[in-house]
């Protein structure tokens, strides 16, 4: 018998948890959950791999119970179905729990119109003792009492054992709340009554790590909606550069900003070698207020058109004489809008179908790739009823996606996160205030742990280039790279850390976001040090970036190779490079290492040694050394095989590695030289020349060569010795 099946018996024993008459039970083995009702109405789910118990009461006895089973969007389930009454009104509920998910899925149905009270599910009993944490608009939070309605709820321990809950439907009125110790998941009180036949459902996920957690309850949620979620070069926004426009950016409402300023500002860019591929037109694109001018800030816009005395040719005018494409801004509608009388409206925004289908027509024609949507958290919203809020978005979605057009949500609250859940072509979001700046960073790297959970990119903001940590933290977010410097201002060197010479961003597989221990350390202590860390994956195989500074507090920075998930059993050492000090060390994958870092920051770079004995550190010349962009494949059987891509107009590659002898190399096509790195003899430069191909796999491995001294590890000498295609050493 399996030491899991042995678990399973033994929890089955305990008196507790004993069968009481007429339950029914349901339990997933693969994922250590099970959940029982009784026909009180007392239900509970187990987490037997913790110990952990959430348990509830519907109120009233309930009727129809059964167990059953089968599949959705989100895979193989079992569920428990019964039907209770609440002041003499029917609801339907289920309780969903998948096989290959640690979640669990809540659904209550009105079976009549009711009055909007005593919700489901609400736990009188959850695990015990966690230390809380979510979001209060773009704020994080660890008190329990500020985290936002409309957030998901975390709570962990100090092993950081996790669970999540979070609404999974209706999801800007809908809210997690604690009320008079129960913790709940319902509609806002403020709408008074639920209509017959609504339903909303509410998702709970559990398992070790924060993060984990994180992803498994938002893969989930995904999944639940079908929603594809968005590749790191899915539209033009996010696989280029381009110049925003926005608050804080020099051409922010700017006398000068449309026409000939911005094409002027992209040709500097390109004459400085950084190949934009977009412009982002802020508010200022549009006629607002009244009268209706482009210079009315503040005041709501008064139609979604290139306001012309700006632009005599149109936005599609512009558009051509610019030569890229475009990133659109919206806020909400000014009450005299002609708009208003055209089409339906709710609150300060459109929700007829016509709107957004006309409006996605014109910005197609105007040559825009990517629209995004303002001030969600304040006046771009509709009135606060069950039915406006889905038809908001999902018509502004439907209507763009038909037209080739993607989407960014900006100024968002929590409930917009989860909302961006069901439209595949919503690709980034904003994670932080207006303008990057270090004082934004704790909220954009924790805002960047929602977004990414459920399947968005979190964008920085706009940044000025002359300060290298900004590029960096743009670049790691794996969001749009927006910098904003004025004409003559940009600074080619930092840029062109993050970008090849054709203008693609290198960057990692997945946005930077606070490790584990980092919740748990500030948690702890408000001014412990942030350690962030993302990673580029090629099967076992795998580069860690960590990106930590201090705040306001301690300077320890400490994380491990095996903590970042480089399997310690696989490759016992791994080697750190410090990205700004250019040096690096061999060390033990599973040690923990203690870092003092300022409040600039510092980057690290961690690789695994191989069973070739080779550790590949990559392109040192860009941020993210081993990103896709510029390596594609990458495997070690006892001889490391790497796959470069080259942008046009690059002709050579050079990759950093470590080994502790002299190198035999092949490649496929093109041609390839072994350089030293520098005076330590186990540092390699490998230059890679193109030979005209986008990509070319070079094979690393020992030589066979033996050396006047013999051939112990890192005997002989380290020569420069040019390797030519097809051929060894």
């Amino acid at each position: 018998m399996s030491l899991r099946a042995v678990f399973w018996l033994l929890v089955a024993s305990v008196p507790s948890l004993a069968a009481s008459p007429g339950e029914v039970s349901i339990s997933q083995e693969s994922t250590s959950l099970s959940v029982t009702i009784e026909p009180s109405g007392y239900y509970t789910v187990q987490y037997a791999a913790l110990g952990w118990v959430f348990a509830g009461d519907t109120g009233a006895p309930v009727s129809g119970l059964a167990a059953s089973s089968g599949s959705d969007s989100a895979g193989d389930y079992k569920e428990l179905i019964f039907t209770y009454s609440v002041a003499g009104i029917p609801r339907q509920a289920r309780i969903r729990a998948y096989s290959a998910r640690p979640v669990v899925l809540f659904l209550v149905k009105y079976l009549a119109a009711s009055p909007n009270s005593e919700p489901f599910p609400s736990f009188t009993t959850w695990p015990a003792g966690l230390q809380p944490f979510g979001y209060q608009s773009w704020n994080y939070t660890f008190a329990a009492g500020c985290i936002e309605a409309g957030s998901p709820w975390l709570f962990f321990d100090s092993a950081y054992n996790s669970f999540l809950l979070s609404p999974a439907s209706d999801f800007i009125v809908a809210q997690i709340d604690q009320n008079g110790g129960a913790l709940e998941s319902g509609i806002d009180p403020a709408i008074s009554t639920l209509d017959a036949g609504f339903e909303h459902r509410t998702l709970l996920a559990v398992g070790s790590g924060i993060n984990s957690v994180f992803d498994a309850w938002g893969q989930a949620l995904t999944a639940l909606y079908g929603k594809v979620r968005p590749a790191s070069d899915a539209d033009v926004s996010l696989e280029r550069a381009g110049l925003w426009t926005d608050n804080r950016s020099p051409y922010y409402y700017n006398p000068g900003v449309a026409g000939q300023a911005l094409i002027d500002a992209v040709n500097d860019y390109q004459s400085r070698g950084v190949k934009l591929g977009y412009v982002q037109a802020d508010s200022w694109w549009y006629p607002k207020g009244m009268p209706p001018s482009w210079e009315n800030n503040g005041t709501g816009l008064y139609v979604l058109r290139a306001d012309l005395s700006l632009f005599p040719d149109d936005l599609a005018g512009f558009q051509g004489r610019l030569g890229l494409p475009l990133v659109v801004h919206a806020r909400w509608w000014e009450d005299q809008s002609p708009d208003r009388a055209a089409y339906a409206f709710s609150g300060n925004v459109p929700i007829d179908p016509r709107y957004w289908s006309d409006l996605a027509t014109y910005l197609a024609s105007s040559g825009a790739a990517v629209f995004e949507q303002d001030w969600l958290s304040d006046q771009a919203a509709t009135e606060r009823n069950l039915h406006d809020p889905d038809a908001f978005f999902d018509n502004m979605a439907q209507a763009m996606a038909a037209r080739g057009i993607h989407m960014q949500y900006s100024m968002p609250l929590p409930s917009h996160f989860l909302q961006s859940a069901k439209y595949s072509n919503l690709t980034s979001i904003r994670a932080a205030a207006d303008g990057l700046a270090p004082d934004r960073w704790d909220s954009l790297l924790f805002d960047s742990r929602l977004a990414s959970a459920v399947g968005i990119w979190p964008f920085t903001d706009n940044f000025s280039s002359s300060n290298v940590r900004n590029v960096l933290l743009a670049t790691l977010t794996a969001g749009p790279l927006g910098p904003a410097d004025a004409l003559g201002q940009a600074n080619a060197a930092n840029l062109g850390l993050a970008l090849r010479a054709d203008g693609i961003v290198v960057k990692p597989d997945a946005p930077l976001v606070p490790t584990d221990a980092t919740f748990g350390a500030i948690a702890a202590d408000s001014t412990a040090p942030m350690v962030a860390a993302t990673s580029s994956q090629f099967g076992t195989l795998q580069a860690a970036y960590v990106f930590a500074y201090a705040r306001n507090g301690s300077t320890d920075a400490v994380f491990s190779p095996q903590a970042l998930g480089i399997s310690a059993a696989t490759f016992p050492q791994s080697l750190l490079y410090d990205f700004f000090a250019g040096t690096s060390e061999l060390v033990t994958t599973a040690v923990t290492i203690h870092r003092s870092v300022d409040a600039n920051g510092s980057y690290f770079v961690v690789v695994p040694v191989g069973p070739s004995g080779i550790a590949l550190l990559g392109d040192t010349a860009k941020f993210v050394t081993l990103g896709k962009q510029r390596i594609s494949h990458l495997e070690d059987d006892g001889a490391l095989t790497a796959t470069v891509e080259f942008g046009a107009g690059e002709t050579s590659v050079r990759l950093d590695l470590y080994a502790p002898w002299p190198l035999s190399v092949t490649v496929n096509r093109g041609s390839a030289r072994v350089v030293r790195a520098g005076p330590d003899r186990h540092s390699h430069g490998l230059l890679v020349a193109s030979g005209g191909n986008p990509s070319v796999s070079v094979s690393v491995s020992r030589s066979r060569r033996v050396s006047s001294g013999g051939n112990l590890p890192g005997d002989g000498p380290l020569e420069s010795i040019p390797i030519q295609s097809g051929t060894e050493e």
